[in-house]
């Protein structure tokens, strides 16, 4: 039982590694497919001058161009076909890495976002907390830290504001904790999670910048300090008076946390 565990583990491993590094992955095996092309063509060459002079002697006469290719198309068959592969997997790596290319420019443009709105109230402010009056400034609201204790049991649904990606959403107490403990779950078990998880867990629609924000045990490790994602639940009183509880992060999910 233990075995079978441990290799589904590193095929769970594997597969990640393979997304994360496909467009890579595909690259190297488009080089290795030109070189491969190019040796094909090569050997499969004499083959087909064989099939044409063959062709010639029977017929007793020269080829016409159709029939020079019909007779010769078959031994450039397997060089076609590593051909075709190499051309598919540079325009996958190409399609891969546009997509992700597109996904940190949101990422960059939100984080961008954040930080003009959190020095331009810097400017603005005075005090001790400043980080909390930021805060506070951005959201438009009072706030006061909401404490959520694991396993207790409360069936009603509340409205929460998930800060990275800036949506609110109802949802139960419980129905947090379990999200909280599953990208932690995740965590442990890949090494790294991106905050899509999370989302997907919360029941929020998952975001292009969601797939390159995230957490990571080497990024924790080496530069930021943490081992495990930690939250900050604060409960905060809208202009109109209904409450709303806030999900933060003492440390945020990061664009280089797979960079470790």
């Amino acid at each position: 039982m233990k075995k079978s565990l441990t290799f589904v583990g590193l095929c769970h491993k594997a597969q990640i590694y393979v997304k994360n590094y496909s467009a890579t992955i595909l690259t190297v095996l488009g080089a290795i497919g030109v070189i491969g092309t190019a040796i094909s063509a090569a050997k499969a060459s004499p083959k087909a001058i064989d099939r044409i002079c063959d062709a010639e002697n029977e017929k007793q006469e020269e080829l016409t161009k159709w029939e020079t290719f019909v007779f010769a198309a078959p031994a450039y068959v397997p060089t076609a076909f590593i051909a075709g592969s190499t051309i598919a997997c540079i325009f996958g790596a190409n399609i891969i890495n546009k997509r992700r290319q597109a996904a940190l420019t949101s990422a960059y443009m939100l984080l961008d976002k954040s930080y003009k709105e959190y020095r331009e109230r810097l400017r603005q402010m005075y005090g001790t907390e400043v980080d909390e009056n930021v805060r506070r400034e951005i959201m438009e609201v009072d706030r006061d830290e909401y404490e959520i204790e694991y396993h207790q049991p409360n069936e009603e649904k509340i409205l929460f504001y998930e800060t990275v990606s800036q949506r609110y959403f109802e949802s139960t107490v419980e129905e947090v904790q379990r999200a909280e403990y599953h990208i932690n779950r995740e965590l442990v078990m890949n090494d790294e999670v991106n905050i899509n998880v999370l989302f997907k867990a919360l029941g929020l629609t998952p975001t292009p910048e969601g797939e390159v924000l995230g957490w990571s045990t080497y990024a924790g490790y080496e530069k930021y300090g943490y081992s495990w994602i930690d939250f900050k639940h604060d409960r905060i009183i809208l202009d109109d008076g209904l409450e709303c509880v806030v999900i933060g992060y003492p440390y945020e999910p990061a664009i280089d946390y797979r960079d470790f």
